[in-house]
């Protein structure tokens, strides 16, 4: 509903977002990595984020810390993309590295700069020397905890799921994921926060009802500092929170208004991700999406029967592709063309798979092999909706 309060508010949130792009845009001083494009430098910095494309091509963000300048390191800041090849790096490794500095193919003002064939001098594996070091370190002995118990590339499925680390499956895998339409549940998405908000709901249900639900928050947020804080997770996990919350003051929640709230607040941290973070438009998108059309889609399938929860599953992924199809074309110039019949067949599963693969961290292999079992079917049920001559479409958007 448009009120005049609605509409002084948003102009108001529209004048504090414009103000706090404006501070953060990067200042091209001697300290910037920006400012340094065309020289080859000897820099050292943190691996923060580690992607793999279909070709192979391993891309890291280095979150730069200083430079060697006439045998004398050098305070240096920004973010540099790193393309290599089967390069052994994991992410919180410190490294040190040689380069020439070129400008990004990205407009993203947190890019500073990339190097596209870099030299690895020297690595050193993350061992919890800092706050975010201590939960990169958990995610790294969680991760080769699963690839203990699981062989691949059920190990890798297992790490996506539940810890969003997806850059051991094999590429054949991931362009199956891709051609389905199914990518998001490899990432630590809004699906998988809830499934994982509602595991810790049961896990302190022998408590009180606040002491539960503060009990639930905090878990939330240690396990999305495992995982990475990406937006999409971000935004999950503070939804969540705040329907935890709003229980404990026995307050009513609004999802539209958490919504607002929870994209605004992270537009005021990292402002670029509005315009810059894919992830985050995805993610806000579908939210959007499953908030403002699930009640319409699901009127429309009433007739269908719910064996499974076929019904809701349908309604639910027509509501959030409403949003994100643009999206998707933009970036991926390219669309699933069986996502809605692959989601309905593959979701249901994803719950016991990563009950499964939780509960293979504790007791090993004896809850992997059932859970095998299950990811087998999955993989296969994958692989035959990506085989179909009509799965996916290119289309070419510039």
């Amino acid at each position: 509903m448009i009120t005049r309060k609605n509409v002084v508010i948003a102009v108001l949130a529209v004048a504090i977002f414009c103000l706090r792009y404006w501070s953060a845009l990067p200042e091209f001083n001697e300290e910037y990595a920006g400012s340094y494009i065309g020289g080859e430098l000897e820099i050292t910095g943190y691996i923060r984020d580690l992607t793999g494309d279909e070709f192979g091509v391993t891309r890291a963000s280095f979150e730069t810390l200083n430079f060697e300048k006439f045998n004398v390191g050098w305070k240096l800041t920004g973010t540099i993309l790193l393309n290599y090849l089967n390069a052994q790096l994991e992410m919180g490794d410190l490294v040190r590295i040689s380069g020439k500095l070129e400008a990004p193919e990205t407009s993203d003002p947190r890019i500073s700069a990339a190097i596209y064939k870099p030299r690895i001098l020297s690595v050193k594996n993350a061992d919890g020397a800092n706050f975010s070091g201590i939960f990169l370190s958990i995610k790294n002995v969680l991760t080769k905890r699963l690839e203990a118990v699981f062989p691949e590339p059920e190990s890798g499925f297992a790490a996506g799921l539940l810890l969003g680390a997806r850059n051991s499956l094999p590429r054949d895998i991931m362009t199956d994921f891709k051609r389905t339409g199914l990518t998001h549940i490899l990432a630590v998405s809004g699906y998988n926060m809830v499934i994982l908000a509602a595991f810790f709901t049961a896990i302190f249900a022998w408590l009180p009802r606040k002491s539960a639900n503060t009990a639930s928050i905090l878990a939330v947020c240690i396990f999305v500092f495992i995982v990475g804080a990406s937006a999409s997770v971000v935004r999950a996990a503070v939804m969540g929170s705040l329907k935890l919350v709003a229980r404990i003051f026995g307050r009513p929640y609004g999802g539209i208004r958490a919504l607002l709230i929870t994209g605004f607040a992270m537009a005021l941290f990292d402002p670029f991700i509005i315009f810059y973070d894919v992830g985050f438009q995805l993610s806000f998108g579908a939210t959007a999406g499953i908030l403002l059309f699930n009640d319409f889609f699901e009127k429309r399938v009433q007739f269908l029967p719910n064996w499974l929860a076929v019904r809701d599953s349908l309604a639910t992924t027509w509501s959030a592709q409403v949003l994100t199809t643009p999206i998707i074309l933009l970036y991926f110039k390219g669309i699933s063309m069986i996502a809605t019949a692959a989601n309905i067949v593959v979701l249901p599963a994803i719950p016991f798979l990563m009950l499964g693969s939780f509960l293979s961290l504790i007791f090993g292999k004896i809850t992997a092999a059932p859970t095998w079992i299950l990811f087998e079917i999955v993989l296969k049920a994958v692989h035959f909706f990506s085989g179909l001559p009509f799965a996916f479409m290119n289309i070419g958007i510039s």
